[in-house]
């Protein structure tokens, strides 16, 4: 799967790029992206997508600009905080080896100068103005949606939002790392697929909504001191705050009845990417077996294009419903690896379209099963080079 992508962040450049169809900027998208980053740390956002907003030319834009000037002025202030325990506990410890010279307390002093010395950088650094578009799941990236039959541009996060009929399972499992919701496999675009999965869920349905109203209960309900049970709980509280939703918004519904990606068939978005990363382990990016005894170590390649050029990746779009609210995300289509990145240890590649294609694909809303496929077949021939990222 894609681990990580460099993709184009700037709206105006999108827009332009996609014009004669008429695609325009939804900033109103852009604006609750920002605000919402004021009180959650769950919206990651690349520094390049603010670029556009920091000379702004409308209402609009200069609004933008404010809400990204107090993340940066609010982050900027927890970031001294730190440096300030950090700076009070590494004198405590250094008064303690004064009077009696410990390893753990040598080691732990060791352990906050060097954190105190990565925030000092980071405070150095942290300010708007950063070009850095790469985007890792579960972030946000500027794309180019399909809404409605308009093409629009807007943030949308990267990775899907997975309805499983229990809200709670949704939260927690989602900081999970192999939470994957982020690519799409082709071949899970098939009616075969969808009715297989069809039956699997319908066949466990009353069971993971009665297991979903016992976690409801367990993690949510019922009194407690268990510190395990506070910190989900405390993290459930979080989501519902960030995103305002109310707390019956957690209450289980009919676990889902079919495969994620069949609603999503005809709804479609475009990524502009330069670049993407995957994780492979060592021995096969050398193109050699495990020696006797030897553990496998995991390195990252990036995957360019040459020459280098633009890549329009293919993705499907989901909306989940949370209370009120319409939590938008997508899924990069991949396919069997390109031979050069098989190769190299990795055993998918994320489609990337002929332009014409592209414009297809993000121009229709009503793409049957077979049409879609035939569509992502107009694949644009690149070789990928890798090095180590």
């Amino acid at each position: 799967m894609c681990f990580s992508i460099r993709a184009e962040q700037n709206p105006r450049t999108l827009v332009e790029m996609f014009g004669e169809y008429g695609a325009t900027i939804e900033l109103p998208g852009y604006l609750d992206l920002f605000e919402i980053r004021l009180r959650s740390n769950r919206v990651i956002i690349p520094p390049a997508m603010e670029l556009y907003f920091l000379d702004p030319n409308s209402p609009d834009e200069r609004e933008a600009k404010k809400l990204i000037e107090a993340y940066y002025k609010q982050t900027r202030q927890d970031l001294e905080t730190k440096l300030l325990d950090y700076r009070r506990d590494i004198a405590t410890l250094e008064r303690k080896l004064a009077t009696k010279e410990t390893k753990t307390n040598r080691q732990s002093l060791e352990a906050k100068q060097r954190q105190l010395a990565r925030y000092r950088e980071k405070l150095t650094t942290h300010k708007p103005g950063n070009a850095e578009n790469r985007i890792f799941p579960r972030h946000y990236t500027s794309a180019l949606v399909n809404r409605n039959g308009k093409l629009v541009v807007t943030p949308v996060r990267y990775g899907v939002f997975r309805q499983t009929g229990s809200l709670i399972k949704d939260i927690l499992d989602d900081d999970a790392p192999d939470y994957g919701l982020y690519n799409c496999r082709r071949d899970s675009l098939d009616r075969g697929r969808f009715e297989q999965v069809h039956q699997g869920l319908a066949a466990q349905s009353n069971k993971a909504l009665a297991i979903a109203t016992k976690q409801l209960e367990e993690l949510w309900k019922t009194p407690t001191d268990d510190k395990r049970i506070l910190s989900k709980r405390q993290k459930i509280q979080q989501f519902l705050t960030d995103f305002e939703l109310p707390e019956t918004a957690l209450q289980p519904t009919v676990q889902a009845s079919r495969s994620l990606w069949e609603p999503m068939i005809s709804h479609h978005a475009l990524i502009v990417a330069e670049q993407f990363f995957e994780n492979v382990w060592r021995h096969d990016f050398e193109q050699r077996s495990l020696k006797a005894g030897e553990k496998p170590i995991s390195m990252q390649l990036a995957f360019t294009p040459e020459p280098h050029q633009q890549m329009f990746f293919p993705c499907l779009v989901g909306e989940a419903q949370l209370g009120e609210k319409a939590m938008l995300g997508l899924a990069v289509i991949t396919d069997e690896p390109n031979p050069e990145v098989a190769a190299k240890g990795h055993d998918r590649t994320p489609i990337a379209l002929t332009p014409h294609a592209a414009w297809q694909f993000v121009r229709s809303d009503d793409w049957s099963i077979t049409s879609l496929q035939q569509l992502l077949d107009a694949k644009q021939q690149f070789y990928f080079h890798a090095e180590a990222a």
